[in-house]
């Protein structure tokens, strides 16, 4: 195993300088082991007695480590779970945030929104845009209109519009950044380039 020096583990992974695998042990942990057999990291430690719970782990096709899975192995009155799947974890914890790459469409795919909750992540399409395969929305979204043309004699400014949506950013793809201006300037400046799609305004 190559030594990861003052590398993270994440580091060290991502320049391809570790080989690991992912155990669900007996004892019901979760853990990063080595190549050699050593534990790098603990994912999830088991709370729940293996005498009378099942368990179970699922690597989700989005890559979460979703579901770590408890379920009574008996009906009992004196046990508060009911007798159905339930969760105990999972990571991480919002994959939305989670991948932070400069270059790709995230979690969801290109111009697609990709919001989290308690049953996990879903993927949306903003207005005016669908999904480029309903029956895989991973494949990210495209646009139901006509793009501004690039004619500079006829900007077409009138015929396009923003829609405001909420706490909400495409992180690591700005190719233009201002400081000190208002939301309807960044409107505006927006609008008046051909290129630009979505302006991100944010306060302090």
């Amino acid at each position: 195993m190559a030594s990861l020096g003052s590398l993270s583990l994440e580091q060290a992974s991502k320049y391809g300088m570790l080989i690991f695998l992912v155990i669900f042990n007996h004892d019901g942990s979760v853990y990063l082991e080595s190549e050699d057999r050593v534990i790098l990291r603990t994912i999830l430690s088991n709370t729940f007695s293996m005498q009378d719970f099942y368990q179970r782990a699922t690597l989700e096709y989005n890559g979460v480590l979703r579901y770590y899975y408890v379920y009574p192995k008996r009906s009992s009155s004196n046990m508060r779970s009911p007798r159905a799947w339930s969760t105990s974890s999972y990571m991480p914890s919002n994959i939305c945030a989670s991948i932070s790459e400069e270059t790709g469409g995230g979690v969801c795919g290109f111009n697609s929104l990709c919001r989290h909750d308690d049953q996990g992540p879903s993927c949306h399409c903003p207005n005016g845009y669908s999904f480029i395969d309903p029956n895989d929305v991973l494949k990210g979204c495209k646009q139901d209109f006509v793009s501004q043309s690039c004619d500079k004699t006829s900007q077409e400014t009138d015929h396009f519009h923003f829609e405001a949506i909420r706490n909400t950013d495409w992180p690591n793809s700005d190719y233009d950044h201002f400081q000190e201006v208002s939301e309807d300037w960044c409107r505006q400046e927006c609008l008046g380039d051909f290129f630009c799609a979505v302006a991100i305004f944010k306060t302090n």
